[in-house]
């Protein structure tokens, strides 16, 4: 960015990655309300809100830019925004405040630790690098994946592998529906979930074979992408509010004061009420290793 002392800062965060990002203002709170205060979020907007979880996945692809009230480096907007190579400032407490919808402002994430938001579109000069004049190091690095339909990009920059493929990316984006829903759909006496899990299983022999399909199919591009590196992958780390949110998943995810400490990981693993469906994810990670070529 140049040095000029006239641009305005109207606030500051967490920068997060080293990006900058020009666009409108666009505050949502809810995706319930996708036009607020008479503006439709667009492409290129900038998108302000409290804070993201999976659900805001398919908006955030579309941002030039994400600034959030709350959050730290390891939110789910920051990590989103680290996939996507969108320039994010997390944090900022009060952000939908300050900011107005409509406005023009720049996100500089380039400029340190600290991330600050400008008032209008702010000139900058991009450098490019390249990657074949970085030094040789000792370490192995290896990347944080969890989209595969990001993977073959990533698999261009210098890597090692994959140090951690995350399997929420892929629930959430190519199976949208609760495990436990699938499973158990037609005991809940719910006609319109029903229909559409029968909608969105043709072409499958039945959920299961729909579930762990598509699972694998998803973990295995983020592989095949990265082949003959190693690609470690995690087991699904959904919080409950984050379970909630899936096709179905209002009738299996309990409320919980702080989802954070709750009801997530191994404990949700062994827990009897999501055994079944802990199983389809094993069933998944075996056709991988040994079906899929």
């Amino acid at each position: 960015m140049d040095n000029a002392s006239w641009r305005k800062s109207l606030l500051k965060g967490i920068a997060v990655g080293d990006k900058i990002g020009s666009g409108n203002v666009s505050i949502l709170f809810s995706l319930d309300k996708r036009v607020t205060e008479g503006h439709e979020f667009k492409p290129g907007d900038v998108l302000v809100t409290d804070m993201t979880d999976p659900d805001w996945e398919p908006i955030m692809k579309k941002a030039s830019a994400i600034i959030t009230n709350k959050g730290g480096r390891t939110c789910h907007a920051a990590i989103v925004a680290r996939e996507l190579g969108v320039p994010a400032i997390v944090g900022c407490g009060n952000a939908t405040d300050i900011l107005n919808t409509g406005q023009l402002v720049t996100a500089s994430c380039c400029e340190g630790d600290e991330g600050i938001i400008y008032e209008g579109d702010i000139p900058y000069q991009k450098i490019e690098t390249d990657l074949n004049d970085l030094p040789k190091v000792k370490t192995p690095i290896m990347l944080n994946v969890a989209s595969p339909n990001l993977a073959f990009r990533f698999s261009h920059l210098p890597n090692a592998g994959v140090g951690l493929a995350r399997e929420e990316f892929i629930i959430n984006n190519y199976i949208q529906v609760h495990p436990m829903a699938l499973l158990k759909h037609r005991e809940l006496n719910d006609a319109g979930l029903s229909k559409t899990i029968a909608t969105m299983i043709l072409g499958f022999e039945n959920e299961e074979d729909f579930f762990i399909q598509r699972l694998s199919y998803g973990i295995a591009k983020i592989a095949a992408s990265f082949y003959p590196n190693k690609v470690i992958v995690r087991f699904s780390d959904f919080k409950s509010n984050e379970y909630f949110n899936l096709l179905g998943g209002k009738y299996f995810e309990p409320h919980e004061e702080n989802p954070m400490i709750g009801w997530r990981g191994a404990s949700r693993y062994y827990s009897e009420k999501y055994k079944e469906a802990f199983g389809w994810k094993c069933k998944a990670i075996k056709r991988v290793r040994e079906d899929i070529d």
